[in-house]
């Protein structure tokens, strides 16, 4: 069997001169390939250069190369120099497929286009909820994947129901983007928003819409309590607001200083953070005894000015869905800024809940949105933005070096990477050292198959990216019932269960949390987890600090451009910070990846573990902050359970272990033990009923599952943990879809 490995090698170089020249053909060579994709797209209008990306091998870049005369083509950048022909021919290999699949997205954005005006005319509430919140009915979306089924050049397409959502998502930008002005919206809006019993509703929604949640519970505001939670959270802001503005400047001269926050900090004068916020509660105590406000016409002289803004513009719809509610400013720490933020503060709301109250029952939007489709439809190569590549890399298709041929002296070779992509006459020869690490003598076997390498520049480093065929690897056998059933969380970055299905039973657990991956070794000969002496294991806390640097980098951000928009000096450091911040969560949840998925196939290649399961969470999606909490909301843009899945992918099919994903519903409710024996509860689909499977569903306390079955016929009191029964599951499920 034959397994192709990817490499990477840092190259050293000799001198500051030698990679301030190589940085300067990066630069040029990517300068090229985006002058390359602006040619291509030049014949966009021409019917037949689709035909031209319709070859999906990497034989099609090199006839495209010739029909569009691209060796004719020079970048106006570091004329001195001068490619050669094979790098030339190189830089046409990413914008070719770069343009082919913006072909293809174009062709798919057309065909919804056409798909959507038909729904739209027989279905008008789903044209109110698309340009409402972006949304379709999930029956309409699965026809529309169903048409979809082929692209452009009739090759067989699977897109996801998430991925046609993205399409339909930047399908509504660009119409809110390009709305036309129509009269008949107009006097829908004048009809709905000038009406008294229309706005009387309006003003009582907008009164009694503010909400506080606690513990994931939303508790309305009452009408006659409004007024003191709005005075309590301006009083909260100030105070926020102000404790970080005096951390910043504690030290520095803000005499002439126009914000209100800093003239307040600058007039009480104090060093002392805990002095200073004793005088600042002094000051803002008149806040707390100060008049009375009257709401109702407050807010109705509001609407007022709403209706006229939204009826007067260019664009009523645009300015109706999208409006852009940006942070309320401290005008001045008196009843005059009071009375200031809940202006703002009742217009935003009133802006928030009017898209709901106006399209309620009006379906005269139709028309509007039909003429911009159209427009949209019609001017679609313009609207896309044009694909444009940023990193700086170097693919070397051409056999640019051969390892073995490139010097006489093996040992010499062994230490070094040949570089030459310029033409004759300019210095061309760059001979580049590799790092000193025990995977470079795997390039020189006997049993493998060298791939053109890729050069990247990164940071003023290169790096070689080496694929290659190792051949001749031998796969032992394994037990075909020995499965493996894993549940992927937070808490637990893993929970295995693995399960001997001849018997039906679990044959070993484990619970790989930060701690079992980095506090602790397994040992492939006892199976058993050994303690690392002085190691920090507690990465999730390093995760955290470094969220909480994030969000005072990014807090001092929006300070600093609010109070200093002109000093872009200072505005680039706090970048750099910031970037350097997430370059450092990146690495953390890489190795994450990486030290999880190796203990996973050393834990499958001890019980001789035949196939690796998943829970299928395609489907999945991202849910608020209010929602599923501050933790679990921020994690979830940055988890990466699929990246786990695919680093276990990669390295399983070296030691022939199978991976692939199973159906993910109810997988955490129905009971484990009461599913073993039945066949319904297993065999789940996206069309079951929950209300025909309700005798297998337990509940779940936190991390504690509980079946509902308390009798000796089935078990006596059930419970253990909650991801383990999830795994449980996923390992007694069938598989829906193959990996490897």
């Amino acid at each position: 069997m034959s397994q192709i490995i990817t490499r990477k090698f840092g190259l050293k170089v000799d001198n500051i001169e030698k990679i301030d020249k190589i940085q300067k053909i990066f630069l040029k060579f990517r300068d090229f390939e985006n002058l390359i994709i602006t040619r291509l797209l030049s014949y966009a209008d021409d019917t037949d250069f689709i035909e031209h990306f319709k070859r999906k091998a990497k034989i099609g870049y090199k006839t495209a190369y010739d029909f569009f005369n691209i060796n004719r083509l020079a970048p106006q950048t570091y004329l001195g120099l001068d490619f050669k022909e094979r790098m030339k021919r190189a830089a046409m290999y990413y914008p070719y497929f770069a343009i082919r699949n913006y072909l293809i997205r174009k062709n798919n954005l057309a065909r919804i286009i056409d798909l959507l005006k038909i729904l739209f005319l027989n279905h008008p509430s789903d044209c109110i909820k698309f340009i409402s919140n972006g949304t379709v009915s999930r029956q309409h979306l699965i026809s529309i994947q169903r048409e979809l089924s082929k692209n452009i050049y009739k090759e067989r397409q699977s897109l996801s129901i998430e991925y046609l959502v993205n399409h339909i998502n930047q399908l509504r930008k660009l119409l809110l983007k390009n709305m036309v002005s129509n009269l008949e919206m107009n006097d829908l809006l004048n009809k709905s928003l000038k009406d008294p019993a229309r706005m009387k509703h309006i003003i009582s929604e907008s009164l009694n819409g503010f909400s506080v949640q606690r513990k994931r519970h939303e508790i309305k505001i009452k009408e006659n309590e409004l007024l003191i939670y709005l005075k309590k959270f301006f009083i909260t802001s100030i105070k926020r607001r102000s404790t970080r503005l005096f951390k910043i400047y504690m030290d520095k001269d803000i005499s002439k200083a126009k914000s209100p926050l800093l003239q307040m900090i600058n007039s009480i004068g104090t060093d002392n953070l805990s002095d200073f916020k004793h005088e600042r509660d002094i000051v803002l105590g008149s806040l707390e005894s100060s008049a009375d406000i009257d709401l109702y016409p407050l807010c109705k002289d509001i609407l007022k000015e709403v209706v006229e803004n939204i009826t007067s513009s260019e664009c009523p719809l645009y300015k109706l869905i999208a409006p852009k509610f940006r942070p309320i400013p401290i005008e001045s720490v008196d009843d005059a800024g009071f009375i200031e933020y809940i202006k703002i503060k009742l217009h935003y709301k009133v802006m928030s809940i009017l898209p709901d109250i106006v399209f309620k029952e009006n379906g005269g939007i139709i028309t509007p949105v039909l003429d911009t489709i159209n427009l949209i439809r019609g001017r679609l190569s313009d609207l896309l933005n044009v694909p444009r590549i940023k990193t700086l890399t170097i693919n070397l298709p051409f056999r640019e070096q051969l390892w073995k041929n490139a010097l006489e002296d093996f040992d010499e070779l062994g230490q070094s990477f040949i570089f030459t992509p310029l033409k004759k006459s300019a210095t061309t020869y760059f001979k580049l050292t590799l790092s000193n690490t025990p995977r470079k003598e795997a390039l020189f076997r006997d049993d493998i198959y060298i791939s053109p390498p890729i050069l990247k520049l990164q940071n003023r480093k290169l790096i070689l990216i080496q694929p290659f065929e190792q051949k001749g690897i031998e796969i032992p056998d394994l037990n075909n019932n020995i499965e493996m059933g894993i549940d992927l969380g937070l808490k637990h970055f893993a929970v295995i269960s693995i399960r001997d299905k001849r018997r039906g039973a679990e044959i070993a657990r484990y619970f790989l949390g930060q701690k079992a991956i980095f506090g602790y070794k397994f040992n492939q000969d006892s199976g058993k987890f050994i303690q690392l002496s002085d190691v920090n294991w507690n990465i999730k806390r390093k995760l955290m600090h470094l969220r909480s640097e994030v969000r005072d980098v990014q807090t001092k951000k929006a300070l600093y451009e609010t109070n200093f928009p002109n000093d872009g000096k200072r505005r680039f450091h706090i970048n750099k910070i910031l970037t350097c911040l997430w370059d450092k969560i990146n690495r953390v949840h890489l190795e994450i990846r990486n030290q999880l998925s190796h203990r996973i196939l050393q834990i499958a290649q001890y019980h001789g573990v035949s196939i690796v399961k998943f829970e299928d969470l395609s489907w999945s999606k991202h849910s608020r902050k209010a929602v599923s909490g501050k933790w679990i909301a921020y994690h979830q843009i940055h988890w990466f359970h699929s990246k786990i899945i695919q680093h276990v992918v990669q390295a399983a099919k070296r030691i022939g272990i199978k991976v692939g994903v199973v159906n993910a519903r109810w997988s955490s409710q129905i009971c484990s033990h009461c599913a073993k024996s039945n066949g319904v509860a297993l065999n789940i689909t996206m069309r079951s009923n929950k209300n025909h499977l309700h005798e297998y569903f337990g509940t779940r306390v936190g991390k504690q599952f509980r079946c509902k079955h308390n009798d000796d016929v089935l078990h006596h009191k059930f419970e253990l943990d909650s991801d383990l029964n999830a795994a449980r599951n996923v390992s007694m499920r069938p598989l829906i879809r193959l990996l490897t």
